[in-house]
């Protein structure tokens, strides 16, 4: 289940998604995280218009991800940033990776509990 809270004429409302990723969230989330690697890949950082497109992708990802039960404009204005960790748990989910992706393996190079080097 996926809940999340945005900030919504001065009210919080709790918006609910109970079925896991489907196939139409994980091109959506291919389709964000293209856009991003673009954004990042360049020289120089993000621009104003770079930013504001990200902005509005993560906000059609979010209303498309809770079956429109909010519209982009209210992510927008009504995300914060426990709604943006919601959203990135989504995409997350909705690209295959997990926590466990994260944590890094015991073969990058650091000191294991001999006190010895791997590579």
């Amino acid at each position: 289940m996926y809940e999340i809270e945005l900030l919504v004429g001065g009210e919080r409302k709790k918006y609910v998604r109970n079925e896991p990723p489907m196939l139409v969230d994980m091109t959506n989330a291919m389709k964000y995280q293209m856009h991003q690697i673009q954004m990042y890949s360049k020289d120089g950082v993000p621009n104003d218009k770079e930013l504001d497109q990200q902005q509005k992708d993560q906000a059609k990802f979010a209303s498309v991800f809770w079956h429109k039960q909010f519209s982009e404009k209210a992510f927008i204005e009504g995300a914060d940033l426990a709604a943006i960790e919601v959203l990135s748990q989504a995409l997350n989910d909705a690209l295959g990776s997990s926590k466990e992706d994260e944590k890094p393996s015991k073969d990058n190079g650091t000191v294991d509990e001999e006190g010895t080097e791997s590579d």
